[in-house]
């Protein structure tokens, strides 16, 4: 398999900072496996492996914290061995926030969009260790 992420790119990626919930790893695991078989995760893990980050996808932890780097150059695999692009990663969103138990309970009990406007800020330390959520735009006529 030639190398599909330079060296120079993962020196860049080994400097994002901060970490990412296994549960988000996982959807992305199942998304993939969906999506393209256990023989498409199989082309993902050896990627990894052969830029010398291995990952054993099946013994992520959903309530453990892994770098957010790694999942990125996931991704970033994922992205060019497959020529996802930005609507397949919006699927893949949208498929955790439909597996997800938190988002599920979560928009059970808060089922107007003004409160899940306000909550969803807040819930962003569940699955990131840096960074923050900002409603950016809000459009009534459309409930967006």
């Amino acid at each position: 398999m030639e190398q599909i992420v330079s060296k120079e790119e993962i020196n860049e990626l080994m400097k994002i900072k901060g970490e990412i919930s296994g549960r988000i790893i996982k959807a992305a695991r199942e998304y993939l496996v969906k999506e393209k078989g256990e023989e498409g995760m199989k082309k993902v893990r050896d990627a990894m492996t052969k830029l010398g980050y291995p990952i054993n996808y099946r013994k992520i932890k959903s309530t453990d914290y892994y770098p957010l780097h790694l999942t990125t150059l996931t991704l970033l695999i994922s992205k060019r061995l497959f020529n996802f692009d930005d609507k397949k990663f919006q699927e893949m969103g949208e498929f955790e926030s439909k597996s997800s138990i938190i988002i599920r309970i979560f928009l059970k009990y808060f089922v107007s969009l003004e409160k899940l406007l306000k909550e969803a800020p807040k819930m962003w330390r569940k699955y990131f260790s840096i960074g923050d959520l900002k409603i950016v735009e809000r459009n009534q006529e459309k409930n967006l």
